[in-house]
């Protein structure tokens, strides 16, 4: 990271959490293509005309595709006096932080109860691959 004002993504699930409002500063063709749940959209250029609609008490955590845009947001609100964060590594940070994790130990503990469930259908019998597939985590 490289200043207090870039968080990580599990720094920003946290702030929010606690109360912070996440806000989009991208396009609305990139909104449209997804965007994080609960996020306040105010596009960056329009972020000086809009700045009335964010609660100057509640910390605010910009975010764009990429981190670049969100942190100008972030340095600018900062300068102002707010207390602002930058979504380090934008929306891309979030989804590798959060939804490629997600899935993948949706799958390491799918795929080997799915297949030794169906080893048990079709009769195979396993002992030592039993025990190591049907671990509970």
């Amino acid at each position: 990271m490289s200043s207090d004002e870039d968080i990580s993504p599990a720094r920003a699930a946290a702030l929010v959490t606690e109360g912070a409002q996440l806000v989009d500063v991208r396009t609305p063709a990139e909104v449209e293509a997804g965007r994080i749940a609960g996020a306040l959209h105010i596009e960056l250029e329009q972020l000086p005309t809009q700045a009335g609609e964010l609660e100057r008490e509640r910390p605010l955590v910009f975010y764009c595709r990429s981190g670049q845009r969100s942190a100008m947001a972030s340095g600018a609100f900062r300068a102002a006096g707010y207390e602002a964060y930058n979504l380090d590594g934008g929306l891309l940070a979030w989804v590798a932080g959060f939804v490629v994790p997600a899935l993948w130990l949706a799958t390491a503990v799918f795929v080997p109860c799915a297949l030794a469930a169906v080893l048990r259908l079709i009769g195979v019998e396993f002992s030592i691959l039993e025990e190591i597939l049907t671990l509970q985590f």
